[in-house]
């Protein structure tokens, strides 16, 4: 479902006449270390299926979109499973704070722009917590 989301948003896009820059893709990424946020304001799919829709559907790369880290190393060669399935205990604690940070960035970026966003988003996360 979520490697055809581009056709219902193009939809939407398109009846409500919304612009480029006033959409924020939110997608998860496993070539990004679980806690790790990354916000550009256009760019390739980078292989990421859902993505790819949506670039596809809406026939641009100037999309902002906001990449959320889940990835462990090394990557297991059935991403399908690995993308679906729950995440450990162990990791929930950085879960949570990428996702309070994540909601805050799609915050920063209503209010104050996509520069500002990257600013405050555009970090490492250590081990200890977010950087």
């Amino acid at each position: 479902m979520m490697n055809e989301s581009g056709k219902p948003l193009a939809e939407a896009v398109k009846k409500w006449k919304v612009r480029f820059e006033d959409i924020l893709l939110v997608c998860d990424d496993v070539n990004l270390p679980l806690g790790v946020l990354r916000l550009r304001p256009h760019g390739s799919d980078g292989g990421h299926h859902g993505l790819a829709s949506c670039l596809e559907q809406l026939q641009s790369q100037e999309i902002p979109r906001l990449r959320v880290g889940v990835g462990i190393q090394p990557l297991p060669k059935d991403l399908t499973e690995f993308v679906l399935s729950p995440f450990h205990n162990r990791e929930r604690p950085r879960l949570e704070q990428v996702v309070t940070r994540a909601a805050e960035a799609c915050a920063v970026w209503a209010t104050d722009g996509i520069q500002a966003a990257m600013n405050r988003v555009n970090t490492r996360v250590t081990k200890e917590g977010a950087g």
